[in-house]
């Protein structure tokens, strides 16, 4: 399980206008790094970018609607939408993890924490990503009441 207040406060950072882009971009780094091995593999910065698809096809599929709801033809094609959402998100998140691996430099077949800086360096969306996605994040919570904490996140 993963304690509430560390995802509140993960989110508050990656949220907060007062965070640099470094700030951001570092603490993601420790978030992507599952392992905790100081260093990102493939795998883990592709688990990141498809953790934007559920969101991203969200909206895709939320604008259709309308589209449907007012011109009709959804059962030609909400098949064709979906084929083309997913092929489309395949080859961008393909892309990012290809550009990120771009930036090991020592060739280890790891991102360590200044390759993964200076990618978010050369490459102004990496920021955006990260932002978009703990909105996302925030958004996915629903209604969260104070009840859903227990008594003892409030101990100091």
């Amino acid at each position: 399980t993963v304690d509430a207040r560390a995802i509140v406060c993960g989110i508050s950072l990656l949220c907060a206008h007062g965070a640099t882009a470094a700030q951001k971009l570092s603490f993601a780094f420790t978030i992507f790094d599952a392992d905790g091995s100081l260093e990102l593999t493939e795998s883990e910065i592709r688990t990141f970018f498809e953790l934007l698809r559920g969101p991203a096809t969200k909206i895709i599929d939320d604008a259709m609607a309308n589209f449907f709801e007012t011109c009709g033809f959804e059962e030609e094609f909400r098949p064709i939408i979906a084929d083309l959402t997913r092929q489309t998100l395949d080859k961008h998140i393909d892309a990012v993890v290809a550009d990120a691996m771009s930036m090991d430099a020592n060739g280890n077949g790891e991102l360590g924490k200044d390759e993964f800086m200076a990618w978010g360096k050369k490459n102004r969306h990496v920021g955006k990503w990260i932002d978009n996605l703990s909105r996302f994040v925030i958004s996915g919570l629903g209604d969260l009441h104070i009840t859903d904490f227990v008594d003892t996140d409030w101990d100091i």
